[in-house]
């Protein structure tokens, strides 16, 4: 119902409905009027509800086990967590559980958090916990758990038989089943009820993750039951899905298309689950874990979390430098080292900086919003970069807390939650709705470049046309930077640059800028080229200044807005570091002179 709801709004705004949906591929299309048709026709998927074997493989169960055992060894499940599982005390993104399971008062709330009660993953954890020792109190939670999910979500269940919940669903039971073992014939048969709606409901309408995640679930539910024909079907039709999506998804660097670190992880642990499964290891699934490995632990902070670019959110999944180790350890392979020095991540369109013996460290983004024909997590955040500063986090995206058509999903997607630059107040990407974009910017040049000291990163777009943004990152291999901004166009305009510090940050002024205190540390914030520079912590009304590092959280944080007014506006900021040298200050003094003059 909610589908055609929106359908039917979107066409309000005829334009809008068109820049959105001009981007999907034709098979999309067709793929999602089938799905509106089957629906509007109440046209029910029938699915046996008995399992096609006897018992599951306890081949496959026991290589989860050992899925499992890496997952605690990599990443213990705290006494906390395991102790709020235990209390069924949790959150499940905007969904909170107090004592007990309520379905009714589930179904009533925001969509994201009712269907990801439907995933398992509380159950996921609840199994890693115990692999080494089950505890019976643990598994009878996991058993009336399923129990009581079975007994109210018959098939077709509102959000709970969405392609999604059931595929992260069937990986997250068994896990539960090798922790605790198959309680009996009944679950075994949900689980295959549950595959065969799945093999008829794959989101070819809606790709990205969600197809990789599809894919998966149908390899671990045919790995489970291959000794029959229907559990063969299930997983070679996951295997054909995976090895497709996989070489169109995970880029030449090793990169996940969507550009989110979050969602980046979430696919390597999901075909962590499935490689583990498999008795057969496919060589090409090795071989995207493989890259994908190698590429995560390269662009984590030095706190050893991810950056918060596009949609993402802390603690989803397996910490990432763990999930790293994870993969090694049920792959093969060696830990990259991590070097002082700047890399570029291409085609990703991440770029790392590092100096003085990793104590100043910056990643910035400019790629493209990709893929084109599914932004659903894409954001406003052309050109922007987060900066650690001896482990600590200095400047900061402004991250995710929810997925709900509300004003605080509507800012962490815009221009003003990323350290970039706005025109006229204007936004150089159409978010709308939760996941929908209508028009998008090009990126219109972008160049990487050694200099005598340092690198740069040189880059254009024109999200705000008729006018172009272009901005050069200079960085200093002595631990300083330069974030020059150029706004060219036919006429005057008001450009303004935004730069978010994390909340445990303090700003403190100086006779040339501010100073981003964190613990003994200063680090100079220096502007130039700015008519006016204002600090905002917090701000409701528009929003401005918050930090939303995990879904269903929101923090005020300050926000340094630099104001520059003109036609063909130059403008930006120094960012000078602690272990700044002399002779480095002088180098960044010069770059400023020579951009404001023009000469560069």
């Amino acid at each position: 119902m909610e589908t055609r709801i929106w359908e039917w709004q979107a066409m309000r705004n005829l334009g809008r409905f068109l820049r959105t949906v001009r981007r999907l591929k034709p098979e999309q299309a067709a793929w999602r009027a089938w799905y509106m048709l089957r629906r509007s026709l109440g046209i029910r998927i029938r699915v046996s509800p008995i399992s096609p074997v006897g018992a599951l493989d306890e081949t496959v169960l026991e290589r989860l086990r050992g899925f499992l055992r890496v997952a605690e060894g990599k990443a213990p499940v705290t006494e906390s967590v395991l102790a709020s599982l235990r209390a069924l005390r949790f959150k499940v993104l905007n969904a909170e559980v107090d004592g007990a399971w309520d379905w009714e008062r589930l179904s009533r709330g925001p969509r994201p958090g009712r269907s990801a009660v439907h995933w398992f993953e509380y159950l996921g954890t609840l199994a890693q916990a115990d692999v080494f020792k089950c505890n019976e109190d643990d598994a009878r939670l996991a058993t009336a758990w399923i129990r009581d999910w079975i007994a109210h979500h018959p098939p077709g269940a509102r959000d709970a038989w969405d392609a999604y919940p059931i595929a992260t669903r069937i990986m997250n039971w068994a896990l539960a089943f090798a922790a605790f073992g198959v309680p009996d014939e009944s679950v075994a048969d949900s689980l295959a009820a549950q595959a065969r709606w799945l093999r008829r409901s794959i989101e070819y309408d809606v790709e990205a993750n969600h197809l990789v995640r599809n894919a998966q679930g149908l390899i671990v539910a045919g790995a489970l039951m291959a000794a029959s024909t229907e559990g063969r079907d299930w997983q070679q039709t996951g295997l054909r899905l995976l090895a497709r999506t996989l070489a169109e998804q995970v880029l030449a660097d090793g990169g996940h298309y969507e550009r989110s670190a979050m969602y980046h992880a979430h696919v390597l642990e999901g075909c962590l689950i499935a490689y583990a499964a498999l008795e057969t290891k496919p060589a090409f699934l090795r071989d995207a874990i493989a890259r994908m490995a190698d590429f995560l632990p390269r662009i984590v902070h030095p706190d050893g979390e991810i950056p918060l670019f596009g949609d993402a959110a802390l603690g989803t999944c397996m910490p990432p430098l763990a999930l790293d180790s994870a993969a090694r350890t049920i792959c093969g392979g060696v830990a990259p080292e991590i070097a002082d020095g700047a890399h570029a991540f291409e085609p990703s369109g991440f770029y790392t900086m590092r100096a003085a013996r990793g104590g100043a460290w910056m990643i910035a983004k400019a790629a493209p919003p990709e893929p084109s024909y599914q932004l659903g997590h894409a954001h406003a955040d052309a050109f922007s970069y987060e900066l650690s500063i001896n482990g600590r986090r200095i400047i900061v995206d402004s991250g995710n807390s929810v997925y709900e058509p509300n004003p605080m999903r509507a800012y962490c997607r815009s221009v003003r939650a990323h350290n970039t630059v706005a025109i006229d107040g204007r936004e150089p990407m159409e978010c709308w709705d939760v996941f929908r974009v209508g028009r998008r910017y090009r990126i219109l040049s972008r160049e990487w470049r050694a200099t005598e000291d340092g690198w740069v990163l040189a880059a254009s777009h024109d999200g705000f046309a008729p006018f172009r943004h272009a901005r050069e990152i200079r960085f200093h291999a002595g631990g300083a930077w330069l974030i020059a901004d150029l706004v060219t166009g036919p006429r005057a305009c008001e450009a303004e640059s935004y730069i978010h510090f994390h909340p445990e940050v303090r700003l403190e002024p100086r006779d040339n800028g501010f100073a981003a205190v964190a613990g003994s540390d200063e680090t100079l914030i220096v502007p130039f080229g700015a008519s006016a520079v204002e600090r905002i912590r917090g701000a409701e009304s528009p929003l401005q200044g918050w930090y939303c590092p995990r879904f269903g959280a929101a923090y005020p944080a300050d926000c340094l807005v630099l104001r520059a007014q003109g036609q063909n506006v130059r403008f930006g900021y120094a960012i000078v570091t602690p272990s700044v040298d002399a002779q480095t200050r002088r180098v960044i003094e010069d770059y400023r002179e020579r951009f404001l003059a023009g000469t560069t």
